[in-house]
């Protein structure tokens, strides 16, 4: 293929094999991500030569705050007298900075990174931020979920774009009283569900 095609970057490679073997997933798009990652992997093993790659991989460093995000004022001791409670689904810049740094300072795993497919979330108040949400793609085989669930490998790889994975969870102690069940927000309120099908695909299990 590459000396076919001559100049090639790796991502154009992949995207090239993607066509070539009918690599899409149930939306009809390119698997390019899964490709580029068994290309490389074959490359370690010494049966393809790709490319060299355009950026040389370096340490990274999640996007962060100058300081901890504030703590809730004023919440109240029940849930219904919660003011404004809302998820934001994390897009712009200023949304991922507090996303990383609650998870950084506050939940055990940190801020990641998250695996496959993402969706982030901010639990939001009229009190302040209350905690926040990762989600990311399901396990690709969980010999314990796949027997409960009932599937076996064909019918695993048919439906597993419908599960989703619960990568983090944050929950928040407010300065005040805190406020019941404000540590299990449903990831369904507000209608915000269909942020979750930003994929084209409803999802039908969050493990």
């Amino acid at each position: 293929m590459l000396d076919e095609k001559g100049h090639m970057n790796r991502t154009m490679v992949a995207e090239c094999v993607c066509e070539h073997y009918a690599f899409f997933d149930a939306r009809g798009a390119a698997q390019t991500s899964s490709c580029l990652k068994a290309l490389r992997e074959l490359e370690s093993r010494g049966l393809v030569a790709l490319p060299k790659p355009l950026v040389q991989p370096g340490p990274g460093s999640p996007r962060r705050l100058s300081g901890p995000v504030a703590a809730p004022q004023g919440v109240p001791a029940q849930l219904g007298d919660l003011c404004g409670l809302h998820l934001s689904l994390v897009r712009a810049e200023d949304q991922m900075r507090i996303w990383n740094e609650m998870m950084i300072r506050e939940h055990p795993r940190g801020a990641g990174p998250l695996v496959g497919r993402q969706l982030r979330y901010l639990v939001g108040s009229e009190h302040g931020w209350l905690g926040a949400v990762g989600f990311g793609a399901s396990a690709l085989q969980l010999q314990d979920r796949d027997r409960w669930i009932g599937w076996d490998g064909e019918t695993r790889r048919c439906h597993l774009h419908r599960v989703i994975g619960l990568s983090r969870q944050a929950e928040r102690q407010a300065e005040a009283e805190q406020a019941e069940s404000t540590s299990r927000p449903s990831c369904t309120h507000g209608g915000d569900i269909a942020s979750l099908q930003a994929g084209g695909v409803a999802p039908s299990l969050l493990p």
